[in-house]
């Protein structure tokens, strides 16, 4: 049951990490929007807005999916509190 459980919230996750890069790349296409995340501001002045929302929606899933395979259960408590 644990494993179904965390497998669902990873993959919630995941999908959440997505629509944030697509709904925020969206909103960066408007010229009256702009990024309020300093260093994620800062990050994309260097290598772009497509490049670096990539870079940091990929690694924060790799931490998730490396967190949950290697430890399920306090990933489970840390998120279910």
């Amino acid at each position: 049951m644990t494993a179904n459980i965390c497998d669902v919230l990873l993959t919630l996750a995941i999908l959440l990490q997505i629509g944030d890069g697509v709904t925020t790349w969206l909103c960066l296409k408007r010229p009256d929007c702009y990024e309020a995340n300093k260093a994620m501001k800062m990050i994309m002045s260097k290598i772009g807005v497509i490049p670096s929302l990539l870079l940091t929606k990929l690694a924060f899933s790799a931490l998730l999916i490396t967190g949950t395979l290697l430890y399920p259960s306090i990933y489970l408590t840390v998120v279910l509190g």
